[in-house]
């Protein structure tokens, strides 16, 4: 962000919780100055009242959204310090650090000359009036406790902890604004922080992680929120903690968005300690059902019940989400008689989204009979992405790639290119392997490069979902995310795009070269904006044949595709394997070039990190996350 250099007239200034900034100059934003001068200069006319300036100045400040601009804006003038204050403080993080850091530029300790700034913050919110600005509050990181093994042996809550849970509770009690809190930090919230939040008349939303370490505490039941809208416990751990949360489930009436996340040890450890009763059991034993709109359950491991009927309103739900907490295909046995898939679902006309990561026979089966409008659908494999070196191989390097007698290469930079009359080198369709390239077939295939024993149960039930989705949800589809065990052969790809002509965003694995892939579903559905060629499960065939390559050749090749060209679709994201690809939004953006003699248009395609992509459902959704 261009900026300018403003001096402050009283010295240098001073940051939200005391810090000198060590200069007498503050960098303000362009876009603000364009912002005041244009008040200035609005109200020097006469036809301007006092409410349009007052609105213009409004506006200005409401154009900020990041904390440093804004800062800087406090200190610019006494006017914009009033305007810009209870926007800096509507939202307050507080992340607190096991050890003291260090500023990079001056090698000092942060805090240095008073506490460290997850102290400084809470002293500011408890003695300064921002605090009634407050309306999103948040705790986060890692806190440490000193005496833990003395304190639990004496079955005492440590010093520190319980000074903690007063200083957020003497703040809590001190904003009147408050929608949003979040607890995140590695120490259990204590009964005293439960009360100050449970007098809060406007809380909306609440997030609260338990810590995944066993020190005492008192247990306790949450009490009532009668406001709250949006709620989501993580590491729930009963044998940790007992602490019982089924009266905020029952009495909080007005939750429509629950996130439960149970600890991982208890699936590790094979320990059955909460079932869906203990947690919904006064819902179900009432005429009640919650209202809710989206359920997310991850790591539930408890005894085969799978009934949730009555639970909420089905007519409402419309996002539901089991992550590891519903039997699948390639379970050990060890879990068959504890997890299984749900038994009862109730039809959900409004669903709109399904996300898990368990596949089997009986899913697929209420699969067909859950919705009338699914859009999207996702199935995560679990697997971590990670960026691949941004290295350039030479493709006469990259092993059978066939080249034409010219030396010439496409120009290529991050910009657009500029061609002199380079005539690039002749591109093949695909790359082939050293282990024979790709192999086709007419149906999924029944085995996967890489894919273990327990994967056979999984491919086999390929064909039946692939056939649920296209005859059940053809004409509503829009997103679709499968696993990369089941590899999609070109008619399996032909009757998907037939079937699902409204798909935007596809995820799949397949035996075909991916420009193959590309083409056939580039052409087909012409509302595609993203498509993603998963690699097979435990390896990185297709991402290690794409590197080999040279990922150049890629954008090259990618560029001059007939769906690249401009009037042809809205293809914006590509993923080959581990690697992502960005196309040019504007279809005019590249070069007019010439391919084996005939003047071919050349589109801007480069290669992105995987944080371009975070955004995209098919990247975003695939992760074992709630």
């Amino acid at each position: 962000m261009m900026s300018a250099m403003i001096a402050h007239p009283n010295g240098p200034p001073q940051g939200r919780f005391g810090e000198s900034f060590g200069t007498d100059r503050v960098s303000l934003p362009l876009n603000l100055l364009l912002h005041t001068i244009s008040f200035v200069s609005s109200a020097r006319a006469a036809a301007v009242g006092a409410h349009g300036r007052a609105r213009k100045l409004t506006h200005a400040t409401s154009q900020l959204d990041d904390p440093a601009d804004l800062a800087r804006a406090c200190r610019t003038c006494r006017i914009l310090h009033y305007m810009c204050l209870p926007q800096l403080y509507s939202h307050v993080i507080l992340r607190s650090y096991d050890h003291i850091r260090y500023q990079e530029d001056t090698a000092k300790p942060e805090g240095v000359g008073g506490g460290s700034p997850f102290a400084m913050g809470l002293n500011a919110l408890i003695t300064r009036n921002v605090v009634n600005y407050v309306r999103n509050f948040e705790v986060a990181g890692e806190w440490r406790d000193y005496g833990l093994e003395e304190n639990a042996r004496a079955g005492r809550i440590p010093d520190g902890g319980m000074m903690l849970g007063l200083l957020i509770r003497a703040s809590l009690d001190r904003m009147p604004q408050l929608q949003s809190f979040s607890w995140t930090l590695n120490t259990k919230m204590l009964p005293n922080v439960w009360a100050g939040l449970a007098s809060k008349p406007n809380l909306k939303s609440l997030t609260i992680r338990f810590p995944n370490r066993r020190l005492p505490s008192p247990s306790l039941t949450a009490p009532t929120f009668p406001s709250l809208n949006y709620l989501k416990i993580t590491d729930i751990d009963p044998l940790c903690y007992p602490d019982n949360i089924s009266e905020l489930l029952f009495t909080s009436r007005k939750i429509e968005y629950l996130y439960l996340h149970f600890s991982p040890r208890m699936r590790l450890e094979r320990e059955p300690s909460i079932n869906i009763h203990s947690l919904f059991g006064k819902v179900r034993t009432s005429d009640y059902r919650m209202h809710l709109k989206i359920f997310c359950m991850q790591n539930l491991y408890a005894q085969n019940d799978g009934n949730y009927r009555d639970l909420y309103v089905p007519e409402l739900m419309e996002e539901f989400v089991l992550i590891d907490s519903a039997g699948g295909a390639n379970d050990d046995a060890s879990l068959s008689f504890v997890s299984g898939p749900p038994v009862h679902l109730p039809s959900m006309e409004r669903l709109h989204t399904l996300r898990g990561n368990k596949v089997s026979r009986r899913h697929c089966q209420i699969m067909s009979k859950l919705a009338k409008t699914l859009q999207r659908y996702f199935l995560i494999s679990g697997r971590e992405l990670r960026d691949r070196p941004f290295t350039l191989t030479p493709p006469s390097q990259a092993g059978d790639v066939s080249q034409s007698s010219t030396p010439n290469t496409l120009p290529y930079d991050n910009n657009t290119p500029s061609v002199n009359g380079a005539t690039p080198r002749s591109l093949p369709d695909h790359a082939t392997t050293a282990s024979g390239g790709y192999r086709r077939s007419s149906s999924i295939v029944a085995s996967s490069p890489g894919s273990t024993n327990n994967d056979g149960p999984v491919i086999a039930l390929g064909p039946f979902y692939l056939e649920t989705i296209c005859a059940c949800y053809g004409n509503t589809m829009t997103h679709l995310l499968l696993l990369p065990q089941w590899r999609l052969s070109d008619a399996n790809l032909d009757k998907l795009a037939k079937s699902c002509p409204g798909l935007r965003q596809l995820g799949a694995a397949t035996d075909s070269p991916p420009l193959d892939v590309l083409r056939i579903m580039a052409n087909a559905l012409p509302g595609l904006t993203a498509i993603r060629i998963l690699d097979y499960p435990e390896g990185t065939d297709i991402t290690d044949a794409t590197v080999a390559l040279g990922t150049d050749w890629y954008e090259q090749r990618l560029g001059l595709e007939k769906w690249a060209q401009p009037g042809r679709g809205k293809l914006r994201w590509i993923g080959i394997g581990e690697l992502a690809f960005e196309v040019a939004s504007d279809a005019r953006s590249g070069a007019e070039v010439e391919v084996d003699g005939e003047r071919r248009w050349w589109r801007n395609v480069r290669r992105v990190p995987l944080k371009r992509v975070r955004d995209v459902d098919i990247w975003a959704k695939d992760r074992l996350v709630i």
